[in-house]
C-alpha cells in the first residue's frame, strides 16, 4: 500500500508539470541589424538572387550608383560602368534578376524642371554597365515614371506609366539586346479609358509570364477603386485584364512576388487582404486582421521557408503576417523594402533618417 501511495504521489506530481511543459512558448523572434553596409549608403530596394540578396541604392560623398551582394562573410560591391552624366550619381531603385543575369534601373534629378532622369543597367554579379538610351525613350513631354523591373528567360522588361488623353496609361519597355523601346498601350488592356484610370503597382515573372498588379479608379461620382491584375503570357502576346475577386466595396492591389505560384498583396476596404494564384485564376487567402490604408501603407511580398509573408509599413512601423501565422512586429520607422529566401529581411529608415537592413532570427 505504501508504494502504491508513492507512486500516487509520483504520477499526480508529473500531471501537475505536464501543463507548464506544453504550453511553453518559443522564444520571440528577434530582429538584427545587418551592420556590414558601407558607411553613407543609401539602400533603395532588395533582389534575392543565386548569387546573394542583391542591394541597390546610391552612395554619397561623392554620389554615385551602388550595387551590393550579401554573403556569408558579408557584403560585396558588384562594379558598376556609368556611361551617361546623370548615370554617374543615379540611386539604383528597382533591380531584376534572371540566372546569372542581373537587370537594373535607377534615376537622379536634373534638367529645367528637376525631372527624374533615368538610367538602364544591366550585366552579371561580376560587373553591371549602364546602357545609355536616347533622351526620347524615358523622357519627353509625356513621360510618366518608372515603378518596377522584371525579367523572364527572354529578357527584362520595365513597367511604369505614360501621358495620355485620358490621363496616364499602363506602359511597358521591352529591350533587344541594350536598346530599350516604350510598347505603346494605346488600343490595349493598359489603357486607361473615359471611366477607368489605370495604375500600376507592382510586377512579378511566372516562367513566361508577366503580371502586372494595381487597381482600376472609376471615374464616376463613387470614384472607387477596384485591385486588379494585367497579364502577359509571352513576349509580344496580347496583355489581358483580370480582376482580382473582392467581397468588398473598394479594393487595391500593392505588390506581388512569384515563385511556382504569385501572392497578391493589398487592401480591401481598410483590411489588409491577400490572393493566391498563377495569373489565369485567384483565390482569397486568410490573413491576421490588419487595417491598412491604401494610400499610405507600404506592402511587399516575399517567401521564406516557412510559406508566404507580407510585410505592412504603415510609416512608423512595420508589421510581417502571412497565412495562419501570428503577426510579428518589425523595427520602428519606415518600411522601404523587404526579401526573402532562408530569412525575412526588411529594409527600414529609421526615425532618424538612416536606412537599414534587418533580418529575422
Amino acid at each position: 500500500m505504501a508504494l502504491r501511495r508513492r507512486l500516487g504521489s509520483l504520477l499526480a506530481g508529473l500531471l501537475l508539470l505536464l501543463p507548464a511543459a506544453c504550453t511553453a512558448t518559443a522564444p520571440a523572434p528577434v530582429w538584427t541589424t545587418v551592420d556590414t553596409l558601407p558607411a553613407g549608403f543609401t539602400a533603395e530596394t532588395l533582389a534575392p538572387s543565386p548569387a546573394g540578396l542583391i542591394i541597390g541604392g546610391r552612395a554619397a560623398d561623392p554620389a554615385r550608383p551602388m550595387l551590393l551582394i550579401e554573403q556569408a562573410d558579408g557584403v560585396r560591391e558588384v562594379p558598376l560602368t556609368p556611361e551617361s552624366a546623370y548615370g554617374r550619381t543615379a540611386a539604383l531603385s528597382s533591380i531584376a534578376v534572371a540566372g546569372d543575369q542581373v537587370y537594373a534601373f535607377g534615376g537622379d534629378r536634373g534638367g529645367a524642371h528637376a525631372n527624374v532622369r533615368w538610367s538602364v543597367w544591366s550585366g552579371t554579379p561580376d560587373g553591371v554597365r549602364e546602357r545609355e538610351q536616347i533622351f526620347w525613350v524615358f523622357g519627353g513631354q509625356d513621360a510618366g515614371s518608372l515603378t518596377t523591373m522584371v525579367a523572364r528567360p527572354a529578357g527584362p522588361m520595365i513597367i511604369g506609366n505614360w501621358g495620355s488623353p485620358r490621363g496616364l496609361d499602363i506602359t511597358v519597355w521591352t529591350a533587344r539586346r541594350n536598346t530599350w523601346t516604350r510598347v505603346d498601350s494605346r488600343g490595349s488592356a493598359l489603357a486607361s479609358t473615359t471611366k477607368e484610370l489605370l495604375s500600376e503597382r507592382g510586377a512579378a515573372v511566372l516562367g513566361d509570364r508577366v503580371i502586372i498588379a494595381g487597381n482600376a479608379l472609376r471615374l464616376d461620382e463613387s470614384l472607387l477603386s477596384r485591385a486588379v491584375t494585367w497579364v502577359q503570357d509571352s513576349p509580344g502576346a496580347d496583355w489581358r485584364r483580370v480582376d482580382l475577386p473582392s467581397a468588398g466595396t473598394a479594393s487595391t492591389a500593392l505588390d506581388l512576388a512569384c515563385l511556382d505560384e504569385c501572392l497578391i498583396a493589398g487592401i480591401i476596404d481598410g483590411k489588409v487582404a491577400g490572393w493566391l494564384g498563377d495569373g489565369a485564376t485567384w483565390s482569397r487567402i486568410e490573413l491576421p486582421d490588419l487595417s491598412g490604408d491604401p494610400r499610405t501603407a507600404a506592402l511587399r511580398v516575399f517567401r521564406v521557408a516557412e510559406g508566404w509573408r507580407i510585410a505592412v509599413g504603415d510609416g512608423a512601423t512595420t508589421t510581417v503576417i502571412g497565412p495562419a501565422t501570428d503577426p510579428i512586429k518589425g523595427p520602428a520607422g519606415r518600411l522601404i523594402d523587404a526579401a526573402g529566401g532562408d530569412r525575412a529581411r526588411l529594409l527600414v529608415e529609421g526615425p532618424e533618417g538612416s536606412r537599414r537592413l534587418h533580418e529575422l532570427s
